[in-house]
């Protein structure tokens, strides 16, 4: 008797274990119980996912410490969205094509590993941080819990983000927000990602931006409340036939946010969009 029960095989492995195989590990009392055991776990092994590690690595230290931002590069569709005005975008984007207008453009910071970008809910200013852990309230109620705080600061702006996994642990979620002068703006996101391929699954309610990336299944539930959002993707992971990575812990949000911030900014450096400063 090696003192092993399905439940303390199936957490151990970080699998769901089907109820076939909880059902061949019954026969704990029989003589040859020892090799069943062994056999039933050298066939789970067999079907555990690939490590977040392997399928979503990334060398995020590669880029450099600051990059100047070139929105002429964007396309029609982007610059609309980000000015938030459909006329507007258009004009200002023919105007960039022009070469006519220079704006002064927008320096930011190249991407942090997730681990290394932490810090505490003192270092967030109002009425961001107010407005940050009042979305966290909400977030609590639908499963999620142990946040991490993040902040960032530029010219003008000071934004936070707050990022909490799930009881489930098949999503995580992000709490983001920044003001500039007596502006607030905040939205959530919510992510899961397949754990056989590079395919992340989010779901938002902020608006568009840069267009999302091929290995990014993204749908928008644009200004519907924290809920609303959840349950919107929980939809959409129910519609999924692919078996999604477990957020037991932050390394493997950290695994999967680093290869985020990776691709987009090797998609925006390639499209000239950012530019590296000397």
């Amino acid at each position: 008797h090696t003192g092993l029960t399905p439940d303390k095989i199936t957490p151990m492995l970080g699998v769901h274990a089907p109820e076939s195989r909880v059902g061949a590990l019954c026969y704990w009392t029989d003589h040859r119980a020892d090799s069943v055991i062994h056999s039933v776990m050298a066939d789970m092994c067999d079907s555990i996912p690939n490590p977040p590690s392997k399928i979503y690595s990334c060398n995020i230290g590669a880029f450099a410490r600051r990059y100047r931002v070139d929105n002429s590069r964007a396309t029609l569709a982007e610059v609309r969205n980000l000015s938030g005005k459909p006329v507007l975008g258009t004009i200002f984007w023919l105007v960039l094509q022009t070469g006519l207008l220079r704006p002064n453009r927008m320096v930011v910071d190249g991407p942090r590993p997730f681990l290394d970008d932490q810090c505490n809910i003192d270092d967030l200013r109002n009425p961001v941080r107010d407005h940050l852990l009042s979305i966290q309230t909400t977030a609590m109620t639908r499963g999620f819990h142990s946040p991490r705080y993040s902040v960032t600061n530029s010219v003008g702006v000071h934004g936070g983000a707050i990022r909490m996994l799930h009881d489930t642990p098949r999503m995580f979620i992000q709490i983001l927000a920044s003001s500039c002068g007596p502006v607030l703006q905040g939205y959530q996101i919510v992510v899961s990602a397949a754990a056989n391929s590079r395919t992340i699954f989010v779901s938002s309610n902020g608006r568009p931006n840069y267009n999302p990336l091929p290995d990014i299944l993204a749908q928008r539930v644009i200004g519907v409340p924290l809920g609303t959002l959840v349950t919107a993707h929980e939809r959409l992971l129910a519609g999924l036939s692919e078996d999604l990575l477990r957020f037991d812990s932050f390394d493997a949000v950290g695994t999967v946010m680093d290869y985020l911030a990776t691709r987009f900014f090797e998609d925006k450096i390639n499209r000239g969009i950012y530019i590296a400063e000397p």
